[in-house]
């Protein structure tokens, strides 16, 4: 399995490297893991002063005071890493060299921002969500307490978003131990809602990520919610203390997710689990 982790430094950004030194599960058997650092350009009138060389030394000399960094939080760890770094617009760097390594999985430590906020001052992780195909957990402040990821919640219902969802499961249910607790979770606006579009007649996908699950050894169970999807999904994995929310996502830029709303940004911005996203 390969995979990609951006850092740029910050105590948010490290807590991916945090999460690879925990974990017996979802990284899969053998993973490579690229650590990966996206540095600006030195500005124009900067470069016209220095030499081309300068310059080259400088990128080299910031990504490796940074990858010290990275090293010694993985301290002894066995795990197959390299580092890599480019110059040029972060996210844009990030898509490029998930691509480039052909990541089965890109982890990503967050800020957590608002909406609203992401759109004013913009979001390295919204821009990646919007713009790689690839699987992304985003990691906030909250890390899981063990070192497999025992309850998970997977938000469903009958969009294409959720398809990739059962694909991502269909493919890759081995990252996960045997015995891990999953709750597939369908939001209703209301009972009555409930009632017309009852989730056991319109829970095709649902059916099949439980039988997925189910012949994989898992604990599978079912939970309905009422409200506005994004807000209801957010309050609900904070009360149950879950390891990780898994959801499907369109991928959306900065400026739609806070015109037309995003129900994943909303609880990658509102809730502090870490989040899935299956593109």
């Amino acid at each position: 399995m390969n995979i990609l982790v951006p850092v740029d430094g910050t105590e948010h950004s490290l807590r991916a490297v945090e999460f690879l030194t925990t974990r017996t599960d979802l990284l899969g058997a053998a993973p490579k893991i690229t650590i990966f650092f996206s540095q600006h350009p030195v500005p124009q009138r900067m470069i016209t002063s220095l030499e081309p060389l300068t310059i080259k030394d400088y990128y080299a000399e910031e990504a490796e005071s940074l990858f010290a960094s990275v090293r010694a939080l993985l301290g002894d760890t066995k795990l197959n890493i390299e580092m890599h770094y480019a110059v040029g617009s972060p996210a844009e760097e990030i898509v490029k060299e998930a691509d480039l390594v052909d990541a089965d999985l890109i982890i990503m430590g967050i800020r957590g921002h608002s909406a609203v906020s992401s759109f004013l001052f913009g979001s390295v992780s919204n821009d990646v969500v919007a713009h790689s195909h690839r699987p992304i957990l985003l990691i906030r402040e909250r890390m899981p307490t063990s070192e497999s990821l025992k309850r998970i919640a997977i938000c469903l219902d009958e969009s294409d978003q959720s398809l990739r969802v059962q694909g991502f499961f269909t493919e890759h249910v081995d990252l996960f131990e045997q015995g891990t607790s999953f709750t597939l979770i369908h939001v209703q606006k209301s009972a009555e809602d409930e009632q017309a579009n009852g989730f056991a007649e319109t829970g095709t996908i649902a059916n099949e990520v439980e039988s997925i699950l189910t012949r994989a050894g898992m604990n599978v169970s079912t939970k309905t919610l009422y409200g506005d999807v994004g807000d209801v999904i957010a309050e609900h994995a904070e009360e149950e203390n879950y390891d990780m929310i898994v959801m499907g996502s369109h991928g959306y830029s900065s400026v739609s997710a806070t015109l037309l709303g995003s129900v994943t940004m909303t609880v990658a911005s509102e809730c502090e689990v870490p989040l899935l996203i299956v593109r």
